[in-house]
């Protein structure tokens, strides 16, 4: 009789583990989920017309300009994302990109390469450009 309480006990054991891994609780293991991130733009100063980044980080798919009246042109290559962004740019959502996991933003980087303005003159490196990734 202990010994059918005992498997009895370590049957009912197995099956929390098992249900707080489903559900991410517990230090359990948490399936990924896949979906879009956003690279967003902020200005201080004079707000770019276009501009040129670079996204790394892994796994990333399909650029989409976040606006319609944007237009974006891209390259991927080795973990790195180059994207030219031209039109009547504004703060805010910039670009979004697909990602194997939301859940994990950190692994994302953006760097601004170079911005110009109307007349495609180049904006200084201090010209207060800055790009965020986030979910």
């Amino acid at each position: 009789m202990t010994r059918t309480w005992g498997r009895w006990l370590a049957a009912a054991v197995l099956c929390v583990a098992a249900a707080g891994c489903k559900e991410g609780g517990g230090g359990g293991i948490v399936e990924p989920t896949p979906g879009q991130l956003t690279v967003s733009l902020a200005a201080t100063g004079e707000t770019p017309r276009a501009v040129l980044l670079e996204v790394t980080g892994p796994g990333m798919t399909d650029p989409q300009p976040a606006d319609p009246g944007y237009v974006l042109h891209s390259r991927a290559a080795g973990g790195v994302l180059r994207v030219a962004v031209f039109g009547e740019l504004r703060g805010g959502p910039l670009l979004r990109f697909g990602v194997p996991d939301v859940g994990q933003p950190q692994l994302y980087a953006v760097r601004l390469v170079d911005a110009a303005d109307a007349q495609n003159r180049l904006l200084p490196a201090d010209a207060g450009v800055q790009l965020t990734v986030a979910r």
